[in-house]
Formats: C-alpha cells, structure tokens, sequence
C-alpha cells in the first residue's frame, strides 16, 4: 500500500552539514516543499559544527552526537549503553574502509561515523516517539544537488525501503534511504547487530580484505532478510562540494569545478545519472507517470536507451549512424519497443516510422536497413544488470540493462559511436531503459496506440 496524500514525513540530514551555500535553496525545493515535510539533523558536535548553517536553524529536531578523535570511543559507549559482554574490537581485523575513523582500525574514511550517527538516529526517534507522529522517513545528505523533484511518496510504497538506483560499489547505496515508521528501526541500526554479535561479524567478513559501508549495509540487510525490501527509484541527484567544504584529507574525492554551479561535482558518473531524468521528471505527474508506466503498463510507451555516458541514443539524420549525444543536443527521433520476443530500436524520422533492422559492426551506416540474412528485423535481448552484492545474487532488478543481440551487446563508445561488437557487458554495454512519458516523436499516437494513459 502507497503513502496517502497527507503522510507526515520527517527528512533527516545524517552527517555534516556541507556544502549548504550551494545546495540549501535547491533542497528546500526539491525535497522538503514538495514532500511537505519536516527537518532534523543528526551531526557530530565537532569543528564542522556551525550554528548558523541553514540545515541546523531550520531543522525541527536536532541531533548533537559527541565529538571523539577516535569514534572507536564512541563505539565504546554504545557498547557498554548495550551491556554486551562480547568484544567488538575484534572487527578492527576486517580490513577495508568501512570502519575509517577508529584509530585501531588504521583505515582511511570515516564510514565508521556514519555507522555510530545512524545509531544517534535510532536513539533518538525511539526516545522522542517520533514513529507514532511520522509515516515515512527520508534520510540523506545535505551536499546533494537536485536536478528533479524528490519522487512523491506515494509512488514509493511504503512497505519497501527505497534508494536511489546506483552508486553501490558492490553494496547498498547509503547516500539516501526512504523508509517507513515501521521499517526504520530495523533498517538504519546495523551497530547495534554489530557490537551486539561481533563474532558472528567476524566470521562472515573475513574472507576478504576490502570492505566498504556499502557492502557492510549488504551484508546486515542479508543478516535482518531486508534484502527482498530494497527498491529503486532514479537517480535525480548527485554530490558537490562547495569552497568553504574541506577536500578530504584521506584521499577522497574533491571533485571537478563546475562553474554554472559555483561549486565542485564530486562524481561525474553520479551527476551523468541524474542528468539522464532531467527534461524527463519535472513535477509530481511526470514522476506518478513514469511508476504507473513501469508498474503497470511497461509497454504501453515506448522507451529511451540512456547511456552510461549521460547520453541518449539518437539518429545522425545526415549520415545514418546511430550514435549518443546529450539530450538537449541530438534529435528525438529514436525509441525502443518491447514485443514479446524482445526490444526493437526504432528510428522515427519526420511523418513515418522505420524499423532499424541492420547495424554494422562499426555502425557507419543503416542502408540497406536489412538483415542481409535473414531479411528480419534485429530483436534485442533485454539483459538486466543485477548490481551489488555477492552474497545475494537476488538482491534487486532495476532498469540498467544490456542489450544483446545473438550473443553480441550493443555499445556505446566514448567517441560517440554505437556499435554491436561487444561479446562482454562491462560498463559501456549498460544502459537505462526509461519510458519517452512526452513522446515529442509522435510514435505511440503514429503507432496506433493510445493517446494518453488515463
């Protein structure tokens, strides 16, 4: 069952409070208008603490964990709040960065503040009794940028925890979670389980050497069986870092300067996922649109290929190529249709439909635009690209695909060209199949299909 129009909703900002001189306006927008919800922060009271920041005054909760030049101290406290007679050092030995921020550790980061503030989170919604006066809860950052509208809750149904589509590193994106009043206990308190059975920790991570927070909130979320829960919505944000934000002194990411933000990008692949939902999800409609599409009619509208370069397929109408470009750059004038027995590229060029029927191995040309062979047009198998973790091959499906042709992937090369020689599906063979919700090309009303879903 989806949110009703009404729910209250509290949106947490975990962590410092960066990058607020570039990103307060725009998440005030995005986020907290459009949701009608409410604030509060859960910070550490360290030297980022600032009175003034705009997070913090505006907040209607805040949350002020201790400062410790060791967060192994931190952990301490907990531990013993806990009574818990078992040694949780003994998780210092599980190498990788996921506990960066304890001194015994010796790991870069501070993941494992991240850890102990989810903790305070917990702590704190308990003690203020905040389950029974919210519905939903949005936990997230406060450097992200916005290039769409947070999607409205009830398109999120609120028995699943929600995270946006990417950015895993073979886990759990932790970057932001939308979760339930009944859900957010268990699924945001992975210290507890943590210092509480550190053995059993131990013993499921010691077989490799390079964990991160994404694979540990893999691994608790397998631990809890939440794992059936995660869903995904797309990836409308990503992460800047402004001036007055320290560049991480462990080797971190500073971030590319983007001078039509007056701040630096931290992720370029992270902003090409956003950049893909741009003209496509500007208001509630667009996004209840785009659910009611995938959820219930997947193939009523016919579809965008988005790259993994930020980039959209299209036609070189000069040349005949299939190439990529940027969506305010390149005409609209190729879609993707689902039959029964697969995906059909279709090139749509002024008052009539042409099915793409032959790509060269260097796509140079469509002409003939037949099979030599078969004389048959080309079906694409849709493959779906399960991110994430190995202990759960079933973690989740989502929209990221490779499309595949008699064992061969289409790929879209750095250079712009779209080739069908790939017999591999690595990164320049995934792409974002997502529903044309305006159809500027005619095709469904050309096709015959319906003119509107409703």
């Amino acid at each position: 069952m989806g949110a009703t129009m009404g729910s209250r909703v509290l949106v947490i900002m975990l962590g410092w409070l960066r990058a607020h001189e570039v990103t307060w306006h725009n998440f005030k927008t995005n986020v907290l208008d459009e949701l009608e919800a409410d604030l509060a922060v859960c910070v550490q009271d360290d030297k980022y603490f600032d009175f003034t920041n705009p997070f913090l005054v505006n907040a209607k909760f805040r949350w002020v964990a201790p400062a410790a030049s060791d967060i192994g101290d931190i952990y301490d406290k907990i531990h013993r709040r806990m009574g818990s007679e078992e040694d949780w050092r003994i998780l210092c030995e599980v190498k990788g960065t996921w506990l960066g921020g304890i001194v015994q550790s010796d790991q870069a980061t501070y993941a494992s503040l991240e850890l102990a503030l989810r903790w305070f989170i917990v702590d704190n919604v308990i003690a203020s009794g905040l389950t029974t006066v919210y519905d939903r809860f949005v936990i997230t950052r406060s450097d992200f940028y916005y290039l769409c509208p947070h999607p409205p809750l009830d398109c999120l149904y609120k028995n699943y925890i929600w995270i946006p589509d990417g950015e895993d590193y073979g886990g759990i994106c932790p970057r932001h979670l939308v979760v339930s009043a009944d859900d957010i206990i268990n699924s945001i308190n992975m210290l507890n389980d943590f210092l509480m059975h550190p053995r059993e920790l131990f013993s499921a991570m010691s077989w490799k050497s390079d964990w991160n927070i994404e694979q540990v909130i893999a691994l608790y979320y397998t631990r809890k069986q939440l794992m059936s829960k995660v869903k995904r919505f797309p990836y409308v944000m990503f992460l800047v870092r402004s001036h007055a934000d320290p560049i991480p002194s462990h080797g971190g990411h500073g971030g590319n300067y983007d001078e039509q933000l007056f701040a630096f990008v931290k992720y370029k692949q992270e902003r090409d996922e956003a950049e893909r939902h741009k003209g496509l999800l500007r208001c509630k409609d667009d996004w209840r649109l785009m659910f009611a599409v995938q959820n219930y009619f997947p193939t009523l509208l016919p579809l965008r290929i988005y790259t993994m370069h930020g980039t959209v397929l299209y036609v070189d109408e000069e040349t005949l190529e299939l190439r990529h470009g940027h969506i305010d750059e390149v005409p609209r004038n190729i879609v993707f249709v689902i039959g029964n027995s697969g995906g059909r590229l279709i090139h749509v060029s002024h008052e009539e439909s042409f099915d793409i029927l032959y790509l060269q191995e260097r796509s140079q040309s469509f002409a003939p635009l037949l099979d030599t062979v078969s004389q048959e047009p080309i079906v694409f198998d849709i493959v779906h690209i399960q991110p994430g973790f190995q202990l759960n091959q079933t973690l989740m499906t989502n929209n990221l695909v490779g499309l595949r042709n008699k064992g061969t992937y289409l790929c879209a090369e750095p250079d712009g060209r779209v080739v069908l020689n790939r017999p591999h599906c690595y990164k320049f063979e995934h792409f974002r199949v997502l529903p044309d919700l305006h159809d500027e090309t005619g095709y469904r009303s050309r096709a015959g299909r319906k003119a509107s879903l409703f």
